[in-house]
């Protein structure tokens, strides 16, 4: 701290300066912290784990003296009048630490937090503010009783100072957790596991990651929650784990915390009533604001000296929120906008944001109270309810409900594999395969497909593995390439039986029955039960899309890693980048509007493509493997092959190095901007001949993206691998292909990886070329770092459950009136979140979802079966008068889709609509006579069996006259 005092000093900075700290979670941060402290200025965070775009928004606003940052590599364009590199501090020797003489209204730090214009506000905290706050909440935890608290909060939310600050303030110990530690509740419970007790500060949402991993074991915690609303649920849960409990409360305006509420056993007598944010910090006051003659609920003013100083050159904003109770005095009043209630004994219950409130029909109407209902049904872990808009534009309440649902989708996805092998299953290898082409819906040709999985096969066998255990074989053509090239063990197993059941006859037919393969049919996320090990090798090729979310795929290659050997290696192939989704959105909408064979609305190929499906950026897949304690090391890489074709221009490789990286550091001796290094005249492997040995290459050309598209023949003979071809790129922008360069690689004895350059929009890609069995640590960092340095985007995946949805109004009919029912019912894996963990509300409007029709599903209109499954498709795919010769799949359907449209059809005409079905009837035309052959089937069985039955009944009416008659002569006789 006392070197970077002295730096600051030397820099200019002095009593009243701001200081930007852009800094990854090391103790480096905290003694930057501490410095700007010391030295009178202020702080103002700049996390790594907020958007870049928004980073450099709140230094321009900020107006900084001053911004420190790590490396080069970071901040570089964020505006400031000076900047500071750590990485040149000297810290050598033991300098003296600097005092600065300074006032106790100078600020202390400000907090930029969002504006309802969209603009951040900076809250200016003073000295005094936080001096007060700390001791306040002294007396309230004790912290000393603990000594010790968790740091894992990201910097950029105004809670994370308490965690940093409050043990420097009292003699106690700081835990910080790391950049990729704080993302992960397994790697937080590490860090305190074992320790006799810890203070733990977290957000509703990050208690139930560590509830959910399984708690802290051998540790007393302290649990500090605030942030949003404590659900009784979890606060039940944290009560019973923890040593203590305590729910928070208290904006940013006023402080960090205003409000505390340590959690009883009489918080629970009563299930139907909410946690109380309780009563306010010593020397903290409160008044409610109401309306004359209002009873009941009001706005919370916050009195007191942990007021902040208001918003940093924003007066405008300060009028109406911030008073002081003298005449020109400091702030000492801020109305925070919530709304509470409060109880006979003084103790304060929140009630929801006033700019919450939402008027329908002439009903006002709280969201929170809806979510509260909500929140206490068996079923809900979390829930959201907004005021939407139809695509009629008429409003309506929609609630988004967290509930269990993963096996629904898992299985869902069974039932289209299934369904697509059985399909294809006795016709040629691609179309076994059931892979199709984004762009033409057809089988995608035989010749890429082999090409694809010898590329696969090609990653795996480079690191020459004994054992390989393929999660997701499908009908077995990896397995078939891996076991004739002398692999010792292979282990296959995937979600569909039917390509399970192919994949035993290919290699049965290959191989025979040996003990060097064996296949089961399981669930990624079971595998562990199935399957024991150790394997030298996993393998997860072109699945992970198919998985229902992020954490589903985090538990998948947690099994997997546990599955692999010390120093193994995870292959996980084929992962489709979902910032290359506008780029095929293109080319498919040129193509359709070329022969008008389908929608050329770019922004709706967007939706369309992988909807339903788990689509990764690079960035995004390296972030989820950072939580995974065994990998040392992620590469990634470009698919490999010769084809240009989807399955590799679209889609990249990743390996994960388990517990060591084998490979070797490497200094690059060079690097090198395509446009502006490489002779634009002559032959491109002229120029390779002078490069060094080690060397980057940057924004190269994509020939297999860039180009233009050329408009398809309508030749009926046409073969699928033609069609294929004529809707993509063709035009070459370099003399040398991708794979040239790796050819050029293995002829030199170089590793050469290859990565989109960013934006990967683009269509450009980053070279770089090393010594084999050798990495460059700049062009790895280059890329990883990205994950740091903006928010990727979230992966929510969503359902519709249309029984649930009546279990769900009948049970809200019973606690709250018919207006505030939702009409609509959405179920997440999980709530989008802002960066600083709290509930991202905005986010909710832009989740991709088909808008279903409110009609139940048995009210279809009138007319002809072609007009009432127009009707179903309508309501499915977000569409108006789809076209009756148009594929389901290029009217936007997805497979997940064909699931519930074949339920609805079931149920609508009381026939087994089942989904290979709809895999061969694809149009409303080919559906309509689909269901009126099972109609007219039926009508014929019911026609047949009231025959039989009539047959049957005259047979037993003339037996019984014979019998009689029979009776008859034995009597006379």
């Amino acid at each position: 701290m006392a070197a970077i005092s002295k730096h600051f000093l030397a820099a200019g900075i002095y009593v009243g300066s701001r200081v930007g700290i852009h800094l990854r979670r090391s103790p480096d941060m905290v003694a930057a912290i501490l410095a700007a402290l010391n030295v009178g200025a202020a702080f103002v965070p700049l996390p790594l784990d907020s958007p870049k775009a928004r980073n450099r928004l709140v230094a321009e606003l900020a107006d900084l003296n001053l911004l420190i940052v790590d490396d080069e590599l970071h901040g570089s364009d964020f505006p400031a009048r000076n900047r500071m590199r750590l990485n040149e501090i000297g810290f050598a020797g033991n300098p003296i630490l600097p005092v600065a003489a300074f006032d106790e209204q100078e600020l202390a730090y400000i907090i930029f937090t969002s504006g309802s214009t969209g603009q951040p506000k900076g809250v200016m905290v003073r000295r005094c503010n936080l001096d007060y706050f700390l001791d306040a909440i002294d007396q309230v935890v004790d912290f000393r009783r603990w000594n010790r608290i968790l740091a894992a909060t990201t910097f950029g939310f105004d809670i994370s100072v308490l965690e940093l600050l409050l043990p420097l303030a009292n003699g106690g110990t700081l835990i910080l957790a790391d950049d990729h530690q704080s993302r992960s509740s397994d790697a937080l419970i590490k860090l305190v596991e074992g320790r006799e007790r810890c203070l733990i500060q977290a957000t509703p949402a990050m208690w139930r990651m560590i509830v959910s991993s399984g708690w802290i074991p051998n540790c007393n915690v302290g649990a500090i929650c605030g942030g949003e609303v404590l659900p009784t649920q979890l606060a039940r849960e944290l009560f019973d784990r923890s040593k203590a409990a305590w729910n928070l409360y208290g904006p940013t305006e006023t402080t960090i915390w205003s409000f505390y509420h340590c959690i009883s056993e009489a918080d629970f007598a009563d299930p139907g009533k909410a946690v109380p944010i309780g009563y306010p910090l010593p020397g903290t006051s409160y008044a409610i604001e109401k309306a004359d003659g209002e009873l009941g609920d009001g706005e919370l003013r916050i009195d007191g000296p942990g007021v902040s100083g208001g918003y940093f050159r924003r007066p405008d904003l300060n009028e109406g929120k911030f008073t002081s109770a003298l005449e020109n005095g400091p702030f000492d009043r801020f109305m925070t906008g919530d709304l509470v209630v409060e109880r006979n004994d003084g103790c304060l219950m929140y009630v929801g944001r006033k700019d919450r409130q939402v008027k329908l029909n002439g009903f006002r109407i709280e969201p929170g109270e809806i979510e509260r209902a909500l929140d206490r049904l068996p079923f809900v872990e979390q829930s959201a309810v907004k005021l939407t808009e139809t695509r009629s534009s008429e409003k309506c309440l929609t609630a988004f409900i967290v509930a269990p649902q993963l096996d629904e989708r898992v299985e869902s996805w069974g039932a289209v594999w299934d369904a697509a092998y059985d399909l294809h299953g006795q016709t040629s290898i691609a179309e076994g395969t059931g892979y199709t082409s984004t762009f033409t819906g057809k089988p995608i040709g035989e010749t890429q497909i082999k090409a694809w999985a010898q590329a696969t096969a090609d990653r795996v066998l480079g690191f020459s593995p004994g054992s390989v255990l393929d999660i997701g074989c499908g009908v077995g053509l990896l397995g078939e390439r891996l076991l004739r090239e002398g692999l010792v063990e292979y282990q296959g197993c995937d979600l569909s039986s039917a390509a399970v059941a192919a994949a035993q006859k290919r290699l049965a037919q290959q191989f025979g029955q040996s003990p060097r393969w064996q296949l089961s049919c399981v669930p990624a996320n079971e595998i562990r039960s199935a399957v024991s090990g150790p394997f030298d090798l996993v393998l997860l090729n072109s699945v992970v899309q198919y998985f229902p979310d992020e954490d589903y795929l985090a538990a998948v290659l947690q099994q997997a890693i546990a599955l692999c050997r010390h120093g193994g290696k995870i292959v996980v192939g084929d992962i489709p980048a979902a910032s290359m989704k506008p780029v095929m959105a293109r080319i498919a909408a040129e193509a359709a509007t070329n022969d008008g064979s389908g929608d050329a609305d770019v922004e709706q190929w967007i939706k369309t493509i992988g909807r339903g499906e788990l689509w990764l950026d690079p960035a995004d897949f390296a972030r989820i493997t950072q939580s995974q304690r065994r990998v040392a090391a992620t590469d990634l890489d470009l698919r490999l092959g010769e084809s240009d074709d989807e399955m590799t221009r679209f889609r990249y490789d990743a390996v994960l190095h388990l517990d060591s990286d084998e490979r070797t550091p490497c200094h690059v001796a060079a690097v090198y901007d395509f446009e502006k290094d490489v002779p634009k005249a002559g032959d491109l492997s002229e120029w390779l001949k002078t490069v060094p040995d080690a060397f980057i290459l940057r924004q190269i050309p994509n020939p297999r993206v860039l180009g233009k598209t050329v408009q398809r023949q309508h030749d009926p003979i046409a073969s699928v691998e033609r069609d294929e071809a004529q809707v993509l790129p063709l035009t070459p922008t370099s003399d040398l292909t991708l794979e040239d360069f790796r050819r050029w690689g293995t002829a030199k004895r170089r590793a050469v990886r290859i990565m989109w350059s960013e934006p990967i929009t683009k269509g450009s890609v980053d070279l770089c070329v090393t010594p084999l069995d050798s990495f460059s640590s700049l062009f790895e960092r280059r890329h990883l770092s990205r994950i740091l340095g903006h928010q990727m985007p979230q992966s929510v995946s969503w359902s519709i459950n249309r029984q649930r949805d009546y279990k769900v109004r009948k049970l809200l009919a019973e606690i709250l009136p018919h207006y505030m029912i939702p009409s609509q019912f959405v179920y997440l894996s999980k709530m989008p979140l802002t960066y600083n963990g709290k509930l991202d509300y905005k986010a909710l409007q832009t989740v991709d979802l088909p808008q279903f029709s409110q009609e139940r599903e048995n009210e279809l209109p009138d007319g002809s079966n072609r007009d009432r499954i127009a009707a179903m498709w309508s309501a499915l795919l977000s569409i108006d008068q789809p076209p009756l010769d148009l594929s389901f799949f290029l009217a936007g359907g997805s497979s997940m889709l064909t699931v519930e449209l074949a339920r609805r059809l079931s149920n609508a005409y009381g026939v087994d609509v089942s989904v290979v079905d709809l895999f061969v009837h694809t149009t409303i035309i080919g559906q309509a006579e689909h269901v009126e052959r099972l109609l007219n089937n039926r009508s014929a069985e019911r026609t047949e069996r009231a025959n039989n039955k009539i047959i049957d009944a005259a047979s037993r009416r003339h037996n019984a006259a014979l019998a009689r008659r029979s009776a008859r002569v034995s009597l006379r006789e």
